[in-house]
């Protein structure tokens, strides 16, 4: 009966016509066919089964450890001040000071601030809004592969890549009260909607409406993050490109958009706005450059050539210049941002969401490629899909290291709130360098490390009253991550410090009193 269905006779043949030795290979033939199928076809929905298990296996601790009190990342402390302090209805923007820099835009502040209200504890809420703007950009990078024409198995299977190689890869900045997914939610959104409201080979088809929206979003991932530049730039270019007419629209909106920004911004903030968000001065080093970029060289370009591929055979698709363009321009803003102190793979954020998408496309496109019999167009789509998974095996000695260093801290719950308890009772003023524990301790620190450190190398009698303060004692408790100093605090405080503190704890945290 297989010969039958196979040749689609309504009569069985006799044995003279066919062979009775030609069955079983035709029958086989047939049999195999279908097995490569139907395992081809497992593959992705496998996949998907399996990236999804890993996701949420890698999620887990990060997310156990919002609600604890023990800092995750420097920046924790930071944002959270200053979001204190403005919903108290202090100056966003004060005077900089020892223990008060800020060169951050205002948006983050604000969202933060409402959430943590409600919550009551500005670093959980800045935690929450990390971890839910990180599950958006993964959203949106799924959508838009969508709107590109990639299936919806591997749409989703390259929205759950993208968030399993971000944990991987990025875990600090997973569920931290920091605010560079938040501004990368709201620009990829925008994206989303501008790919939609495109077409291939239409022409005048961006409405002012759609534009003003674009531009908007945009707009507001910039006021979280100064630094978002590359999806801003790429929009310019590629519209300067395909259309014209929507190129002038969007530069009058873009440009009466940053009049009201600022306008407002100065009028909310005078000069200091401007002196420390639009003039802050930097310190830059090849170091950390160098050195990240020879971590995730190898993590990377799998994803940028298969990003590249896309462009390149679907050059008619106005949307995959739009794509080349923002991949390039996040290449080089990412890779000139990271020469900044202090600037570390965030600036990769904006290179990983192209590259996700445009690796999604060429996937797409591998598997259409192959004709022939079915198995064979389902097998490509099946191998595709295992390049694009294959490259997450390279962060997972990161990701246990970061794993562990969360399990510890959880289990050691308790000795963190001991040293808060200390941080609160100690007399005098206070300075952290994790300062999530002097936020948590209700205490202000006196010395913001980082950003004390960097001011001091272009303004060094900046410095001299806190090496002074130091060198009396007059601080009743110094919190250091380390022992032997800070590598965010220069020198010469570091020896007035091992010479006028001794250790007055050392687990999870050093705890410096000043010598009798």
């Amino acid at each position: 009966m297989a010969l039958e269905t196979w040749n689609g006779l309504g009569a069985q043949p006799s044995c003279e016509s066919v062979p009775a030795d030609r069955d079983t290979p035709v029958a086989g033939s047939a049999a195999g066919a279908l097995l490569l199928r139907s395992l081809s076809r497992l593959i992705t929905p496998v996949l998907l089964l399996a990236v999804g298990i890993f996701a949420a296996a890698l999620l887990r601790l990060p997310i156990e450890s919002i609600t604890a009190h023990m800092p995750l990342n420097y920046n924790e402390g930071w944002n959270a001040f200053h979001t204190q302090r403005l919903m108290s209805g202090g100056p966003l923007y004060p005077p900089v000071s020892p223990g008060a820099f800020l060169n951050y835009p205002p948006l983050s502040f604000y969202v933060t601030g409402v959430l943590g209200k409600m919550i009551g504890d500005y670093v959980i809420a800045g935690r929450v809004l990390a971890l839910l703007s990180l599950f958006a950009v993964a959203a949106n990078v799924g959508l838009i592969a969508r709107v590109l024409g990639v299936t919806s198995q591997l749409a989703l299977l390259v929205s759950l890549i993208f968030l399993t190689f971000a944990v991987l890869f990025y875990g600090d900045y997973t569920a931290t009260d920091d605010p560079q997914w938040f501004g990368h939610a709201l620009q990829t959104s925008g994206l989303l909607l501008l790919i939609r409201r495109s077409a291939p080979g239409s022409a005048n088809i961006l409405t002012v409406r759609t534009l003003l929206a674009v531009a908007l979003l945009l707009a507001a991932g910039g006021l979280v993050k100064q630094d978002l530049l590359a999806l801003p730039l790429a929009v310019t270019i590629w519209l300067l490109i395909v259309d014209r007419r929507a190129f002038l629209s969007w530069l009058g909106i873009g440009a009466a958009i940053v009049v009201v920004v600022l306008a407002a911004c100065i009028l909310l903030y005078g000069q200091a706005f401007i002196s420390q968000v639009l003039l802050a001065e930097r310190n830059f080093s090849t170091l950390a450059f160098l050195n990240i970029v020879h971590f995730y060289a190898m993590r990377l370009i799998a994803y940028v050539a298969f990003a590249a591929v896309a462009v390149i055979v679907r050059p008619r698709d106005q949307r995959l210049w739009l794509l080349g363009i923002y991949l390039a321009f996040a290449t080089v803003v990412g890779l000139a941002t990271m020469t900044a102190v202090g600037v570390i793979y965030s600036a990769l954020f904006d290179m990983t969401i192209a590259m996700m998408i445009g690796a999604s496309v060429t996937t797409q496109w591998m598997g259409e490629r192959l004709t022939g019999p079915a198995w064979r167009q389902d097998a490509g789509y099946a191998i595709a899909a295992l390049l694009l998974v294959l490259p997450l095996r390279g962060g997972l000695e990161k990701a246990f290291d970061y794993s562990h260093q969360l399990s510890r801290g959880l289990v050691g719950a308790a000795q963190w709130d001991h040293a808060i308890k200390l941080i609160a009772a100690a007399r005098g003023p206070v300075a952290c360098e994790s300062l999530a524990l002097c936020y948590w301790a209700g205490r202000t620190s006196a010395i913001d490390f980082f950003n004390f450190g960097q001011y001091v190398v272009r303004h060094p009698d900046f410095g001299r009253p806190t090496y002074a303060a130091v060198a009396d004692g007059e601080f009743g408790m110094i919190q250091m991550e380390f022992r032997g100093g800070s590598v965010r605090l220069p020198d010469v405080l570091n020896a007035a410090i091992a010479t006028r503190y001794g250790e007055a704890q050392s687990n999870p945290t050093v705890l410096l009193t000043p010598r009798p």
